[in-house]
């Protein structure tokens, strides 16, 4: 052999002793993981409600992307950034009701527009439906139980946005104002949050998580107490990884 056959020779086992070295490196590099992620929610309140003041359950939307970061052989960090949409929707009361609670197992049945609705102590109930926006930034730890099933819990900030819609059932025929005097939120709301999610082989994955909420969003303006009301809602999800460094 030749010494310039011998020398590219070595060249190129050196090249490829590199690359099969720079390979684990590489791997272990990769623990930063960004993609996307869109849910679909079933929303509701727990807690103890008032007579004027009865949220209910309703749907919502969420879509924004997340990131991830590989702290241990199974522990991943995830923070997530999501615009939600979110209705709210209560029954409540004309002036006069009694102050007998709602929760006694008989919430009230709303009547056609064109009669009334009565309830509890002679009352008379509208629904009142707001669409509004939310910006949720989930944050805690994902933990591999075994692959590809993971289980994830941690807390979310939920800060308020906007309402893009607003809608007075019952209105004309109860004869109710919108009720201004109540607050229907929280300009920031905590929750706590567990859940699980299968990871495919094809990248995609899917999970379902339970947001259970810690603020009391609903205040009476004028009087500065508010009905121990509480929400909580179940999310359906998928996720998609864009890339990962």
């Amino acid at each position: 052999m030749s010494i310039r056959k011998e020398s590219r020779f070595h060249l190129r086992f050196l090249f490829l002793l590199g690359i099969l070295s720079l390979n684990p490196v590489l791997s272990e590099a990769q623990k930063f993981e960004v993609g996307l992620k869109a849910a679909g929610s079933y929303n509701n309140t727990y807690g103890q409600g008032t007579s004027s003041f009865l949220p209910v359950a309703t749907y919502g939307g969420s879509f924004g992307g997340y990131g991830t970061f590989q702290l241990f052989e199974k522990f991943k960090v995830r923070a997530e950034a999501l615009l939600s949409m979110r209705e709210f929707s209560t029954q409540y009361s004309s002036v006069g009701a009694n102050t007998t609670s709602l929760y006694n197992g008989n919430p009230p049945t709303l009547a056609p527009s064109n009669s009334l609705s009565t309830g509890a102590g002679g009352s008379f109930f509208a629904t009142l439906s707001r669409q509004t926006v939310y910006l949720d930034i989930p944050a805690g730890v994902d933990y591999e139980v075994k692959h590809p099933i993971h289980v994830q819990a941690g807390a979310m900030l939920s800060i308020f946005l906007s309402e893009w819609n607003s809608s007075l059932s019952n209105n004309s025929t109860v004869g109710l104002q919108q009720p201004a005097d109540t607050k229907y939120y929280q300009q920031y709301q905590f929750y706590v949050y567990a859940g699980g999610y299968y990871q495919f082989n094809f990248k995609l994955a899917a999970g379902i998580r339970a947001n259970l909420g810690l603020t009391n969003p609903f205040v009476t303006v004028s009087s500065g107490t508010g009905n121990q009301v509480y929400p909580y809602s179940y999310q359906i999800f998928v996720t998609y990884p864009l890339f990962k460094f």
